[in-house]
C-alpha cells in the first residue's frame, strides 16, 4: 500500500524495542522500519514469528436449523491468509532478527511460532519495489558502540548470568526430595534473583517526563497522573531502556 501523505511527521533517530514476545502487528511494524532503513531494531536473537492469519469460523451458525438438534458442532480454525515483507520475506516461523542483540532474561525459554503444533515454515516472494530512508541509521558503528557498552555493563552481566542459571535449571529434570539439599538450593537461587535486583539498583536512573500532550489529556486527573507515575517507576531502572537511549543518543 502506498503512503500518499508526503509529510514526514518525525525525521529523528528511532529505537524499536523488541523481544521474542513480540509478536504479529508488531512484528509487521519492526519488519517495515527495518526494510526501509527508518529505525534501529534492537532486542532479543528474534521476535515471535507470527505472520499468519486466522478466522474462527461457529459450525451451529453454518448449519441448517433442522440439524438443531444435533448440535454443538464446534468450531474450525483455519488459515487464511499470510504477511510478507516489502523485501519478499515473511515474518512467519523466524520472526524478525533485530539489528542490535542484546541479552535477554528471557532467553531462556524456547517460545514462538516454531513452537506451536504444525506451524507453516518461512518463505518468500517477490519484493516490492520500495525506495529506503534517505538518512539511514550507521547499523555497523552503533552496533559496535552498544557492544562495548553491554560488556561492562554490571547489569547485563548478571542478566546473561541469571539467564544462563534459569535454562541450566529449566533442563534439570530432579529435584532433592532431601530438606536440607532442597533448601540449600533455594537460598542459592534467592541469592542468585538478589544479585540481579541489586545489579538493576546500581544503574542510573532515567528522567522521564510525560508528554505535553497527555498532561493536556490527563487534565488534572490525580488517577491518570498516578497511573503514569507508577508505570514509569519500574522503567526508570530498566538497562534495555537504558541502551535504547544510548543508542539514540549515538545517532545524534
Amino acid at each position: 500500500m502506498e503512503d500518499k501523505d508526503p509529510q514526514v511527521q518525525y525525521s529523528g533517530p528511532l529505537v524499536i524495542l523488541v523481544n521474542k514476545y513480540s509478536a504479529s502487528a508488531s512484528e509487521i511494524l519492526a519488519a517495515a522500519m527495518q526494510d526501509y532503513k527508518r529505525a534501529v531494531v534492537v532486542g532479543s536473537a528474534s521476535t515471535y514469528g507470527k505472520g499468519t492469519v486466522q478466522r474462527i469460523v461457529d459450525l451451529d451458525e453454518s448449519l441448517p436449523s433442522e440439524l438443531n438438534n444435533l448440535k454443538p458442532f464446534g468450531s474450525l480454525k483455519f488459515t487464511t491468509s499470510k504477511f510478507y515483507r516489502v523485501n519478499g520475506g515473511s515474518t512467519q516461523f523466524k520472526g524478525v532478527v533485530p539489528d542490535i542483540i542484546l541479552p535477554d532474561m528471557y532467553s531462556y525459554l524456547e517460545e514462538g511460532e516454531k513452537g506451536s503444533d504444525y506451524p507453516l515454515k518461512w518463505d518468500e516472494i517477490a519484493p516490492a519495489r520500495y525506495r529506503s530512508w534517505n538518512t539511514q541509521p550507521a547499523y555497523d558503528k552503533l552496533r559496535a558502540a552498544s557492544k562495548a557498552r553491554v560488556a561492562t555493563s554490571p547489569g547485563f552481566k548478571v542478566m546473561t548470568e541469571s539467564s544462563q542459571m534459569m535454562l541450566a535449571r529449566k533442563k534439570e529434570s530432579m529435584e532433592s526430595l532431601n530438606l536440607v539439599t532442597y533448601r540449600t538450593n533455594q537460598r542459592q537461587n534467592k541469592v542468585e534473583a538478589e544479585k540481579y535486583e541489586a545489579a538493576q539498583k546500581a544503574t542510573t536512573a532515567l528522567a522521564f517526563s510525560p508528554l505535553r500532550a497527555d498532561v493536556q489529556a490527563a487534565n488534572g486527573d490525580t488517577v491518570k497522573i498516578n497511573r503514569d507515575q507508577r508505570f514509569t517507576k519500574n522503567l526508570k531502572k530498566d538497562i534495555i531502556i537504558g541502551e535504547a537511549v544510548s543508542i539514540i543518543q549515538d545517532q545524534l
